[in-house]
């Protein structure tokens, strides 16, 4: 049966899931989902489902997405953010990408922000690079940009990290 791994978008669990993903381990397969896919069932993003209902209607929520989950893991920011600061990995960079991202992680882009490069043929990632790679939405272009450009740069941190057989579940743990 698949799990729905959420990633909270701010501090504690009372806020959106900033990163969705359905693991499906019968399929061998993950699934993102973008977090700004209206869900009828919630009244609002999908991603503001377990805020609203906690799992249950996050589960329903992708249900209507027609993603059968049984299970739900729902990760805080902070241990999500100190568990990928132990992260010091190459990914590949197929293009240039310049994007507006805010000073400090967990700030409003609208209240200052600065611009970041990810340059080809790769980049190193550790410390905020990281955080900069998988949390960058706003391009430094005209039209913004998309949030599924986000996904693939997620897609792409989590298969580099399990081709290097990171330890997924030591975010799960401690306090």
């Amino acid at each position: 049966m698949a799990t729905v791994v959420g990633v909270m978008d701010r501090p504690g669990l009372a806020t959106d899931t900033d990163v969705i993903v359905v693991a499906d381990p019968g399929a061998e397969a993950l699934t993102w989902v973008p977090r700004d896919l209206f869900s009828e069932r919630a009244g609002d993003r999908i991603n503001a489902a377990y805020r609203l209902g906690g799992g249950e209607l996050l589960l329903a929520a992708l249900a209507e997405q027609g993603l059968a989950v049984g299970h739900w893991v729902v990760v805080d920011r902070v241990r999500c953010a100190a568990h990928l600061d132990t992260v010091r990995i190459e990914v590949p960079v197929d293009e240039p990408m310049v994007f507006r991202y805010p000073l400090e992680p967990t700030l409003p882009i609208r209240q200052a922000h600065k611009l970041i490069a990810f340059d080809p043929p790769s980049e190193l990632l550790e410390g905020e690079r990281v955080h900069q790679w998988v949390g960058a939405r706003r391009e430094a272009g005209p039209d913004g940009g998309s949030d599924l450009r986000r996904l693939r740069r997620q897609q792409t941190l989590v298969r580099a990290l399990l081709e290097a057989e990171f330890d997924f579940a030591a975010a799960l743990d401690g306090p």
